[in-house]
């Protein structure tokens, strides 16, 4: 029996699929990001030496506290591990905190903008799908995304929580002790990212990140010098 090039193509194909589901590095390989004009429009997601990096403690650590520049192509990679992680962890439970109401629906847009670009053999169909959430019924899963508020994640178990620019959150301390109870309890993953709000000495996010490893966080520092070609 000879067997033709299509069928051996398409068979190569699904095991590259079948391999992006279960590792997130290479399911990075299908993400497409945008950059706003007057930039290059829709582009492959750029895997740089930093980001890779992150990929990898993403992989191994439950609790990482992530200080960093701006423009290091962070939210894309959250918004991507995101998706990930609600397509492929059956009852996965998603909850991305944001500063504020505008800033939670622009990091849940990336998520969906990555999700709605990805080939149709690694997208897993949306249910609800609005500036508040993404759902994926077959998985029973969801991304939500929320701003920082003084009741915001209680009485929930989360897989995945992720704070961006969490410095700038006026209810990190809060929300924080009332999500990592939870975590703690069913092996959830927590990811603290931020700049560095200069206007304040002393913040939630500035302790975590001072008193790791001893708190159980691993601590990464990627300054703007990251990002492969900048310059002063």
């Amino acid at each position: 029996m000879t067997l033709t090039g299509a069928p051996i193509a398409a068979n190569l194909l699904d095991l590259k699929y079948a391999r992006a589901r279960l590792d997130f590095s290479h399911f990075l390989e299908y993400v497409k990001v945008k950059e706003p004009p007057p930039g290059l429009g829709i582009i492959p997601f750029e895997a740089w030496p930093h980001l890779l990096e992150m990929v990898r403690l993403l992989g191994s650590e439950r609790f990482v506290v992530w200080l960093k520049s701006r423009q290091i192509g962070a939210s894309w990679l959250l918004g991507a591990y995101a998706v990930w992680t609600a397509q492929y962890h059956t009852a996965a439970r998603v909850w991305l905190f944001s500063r504020g109401e505008d800033d939670a629906q622009e990091l849940l847009g990336k998520a969906a903008f990555i999700h709605s670009q990805l080939p149709k053999g690694l997208q897993v169909s949306l249910g609800a799908n609005n500036t508040e959430q993404m759902a994926f019924p077959s998985a029973h899963s969801s991304i939500m995304a929320f701003p920082s508020t003084p009741h915001a994640g209680r009485s929930y178990t989360f897989t995945l929580v992720v704070f961006d620019e969490a410095d700038f959150h006026e209810y990190l301390e809060r929300d924080y002790a009332a999500v990592r109870p939870t975590l703690e309890d069913n092996g959830g993953q927590m990811i603290l990212a931020s700049t560095m709000d200069k206007a304040t000495q002393v913040s939630t996010f500035k302790g975590l990140y001072r008193k790791a490893p001893g708190n159980g966080f691993k601590k990464v520092f990627q300054g703007w010098r990251v990002r492969p070609n900048r310059d002063q």
